[in-house]
């Protein structure tokens, strides 16, 4: 190599006068009252597609203090389901930020473990989905539980 400022350009032609291509269109905004689009991951945690995988990071980390706890066990899948929905509303409504959801590791169910399946589900559909900003398996609680992120208070 020779070392001029100029070496780089060797083989380099230029385009021309071709047209910019096309800006991508923006997505149609979400209308008002429809559920947000939830993007899931394999090891059970979810975010809303419009939050940064950082702020899942930071919740896998513990960053974020749990401020109330709910324990699911021995409740069958639709009050379960019921109590989720009741929790998340009243904990927004406190202006509560992180909730630990307890479900077990479904040791005792008759088949698989209903409650730690189902509860990614729950999370995503309406109501609560409104609420929610992401989840992921606890860490502290090897499997049995689930952080929940919220939304501030409107």
């Amino acid at each position: 190599m020779s070392g001029g400022d100029d070496d780089w350009k060797r083989g380099v032609r230029p385009l021309g006068d071709r047209p910019a291509p096309p800006e991508p269109a923006a997505p149609p905004p979400r209308p008002r009252g429809a559920p947000p689009d939830f993007e899931r991951e394999a090891d059970g945690a979810g975010r809303r597609r419009d939050v940064s995988r950082k702020l899942v990071a930071g919740l896998r980390r513990g960053e974020w203090e749990v401020e109330r706890e709910l324990d699911l066990h021995g409740l069958e899948a639709r009050a379960a389901r019921g109590r989720v929905v009741a929790e998340l509303a009243l904990a927004r409504e406190r202006g509560l930020r992180c909730l630990r959801v307890i479900h077990g590791r479904g040791l005792h169910s008759e088949s698989e473990p209903v409650l730690r399946q189902n509860l990614p589900d729950w999370l995503a559909e309406a109501p609560a989905a409104d609420a929610v900003l992401a989840w992921c398996p606890d860490p502290q609680a090897r499997g049995g539980a689930t952080l929940v992120l919220l939304r501030r208070p409107r």
